[in-house]
């Protein structure tokens, strides 16, 4: 069966990203901020990271789309755990991010999530659904409202973790998702398809839904087992690089 293509494009200002993240990772290492605390006003972060305001909104921006904070609609910007799987620390050490490496988190992500979302489908109760569903409502409200074009969000996969009820498959699938936000992030490049990815995630979500352990498991396939587009990502990597110098 012929695969779809993930597109690429550019995640914008990854340097001031990476800068920005890093400074967050040494206030929680100091412990003036957690996975799960809001935070600070964009005045008082701004201070406290030594950046602009304006470069604070779009590093933050950014962040949301690598999936490492989190907007709550009404009660402000959280911080998610930022910290990578030790497991994916040592895989990165000797793999470091390439297209290459993503060619092969894709077949990976395959086998994960397509087993995740059968075994969702096969678990899941009704409130388990209400929740999913509540997951992807609040992503329409932010994510798909936020200007950048591609998504690394994996918000609804790791919901479905939780619905699977096997531990042991989460923490694989963390080590995975970590892998595969660490490879895009770090070429400063994601899918360019966020509103492809919604339309998606309801579909799979309408399978669990309706107890359809198969369908379930072929439309998370659709969903995650692609190949890589012919695209200029040359031009794109090489244009990132050189910001960052």
């Amino acid at each position: 069966m012929e695969r779809e293509a993930f597109r690429i494009v550019a995640i914008r200002r990854v340097d001031t990203v990476a800068e920005v993240r890093q400074q967050l990772m040494r206030l929680i290492e100091e412990g003036r901020l957690r996975p799960g605390d809001k935070l600070p006003s964009e005045p008082e972060l701004a201070r406290l990271l030594g950046t602009s305001r304006a470069s604070l909104r779009e590093a933050i921006r950014t962040l949301r789309l690598l999936g490492r904070v989190e907007v709550r609609p009404g009660k402000g910007t959280f911080v998610r755990d930022l910290a990578r799987d030790p497991t994916a620390v040592l895989i990165l050490a000797e793999m470091p991010p390439s297209l290459d490496l993503i060619e092969q988190l894709i077949d990976v992500r395959a086998a994960v999530d397509v087993k995740v979302a059968e075994l969702a489908a096969e678990r899941s109760t009704p409130e388990d659904v209400r929740h999913l569903r509540r997951v992807l409502e609040e992503n329409e409200r932010t994510h798909l409202a936020d200007p950048e074009v591609g998504s690394l969000s994996l918000a609804f996969e790791a919901a479905l973790a939780r619905v699977a009820r096997n531990p042991l498959l989460a923490r694989f699938q963390r080590v995975v998702h970590d892998l595969w936000l660490e490879a895009w992030g770090g070429l400063g490049i994601a899918p360019a398809t966020k509103h492809m990815f919604h339309t998606e995630h309801l579909e799979v979500l309408r399978r669990i839904e309706a107890r359809d352990v198969r369908g379930a498991a072929e439309a998370m396939r659709r969903h995650v087992d692609r190949k890589l587009a012919e695209t200029s990502w040359q031009q794109i990597i090489a244009d990132q690089r050189r910001r960052s110098r």
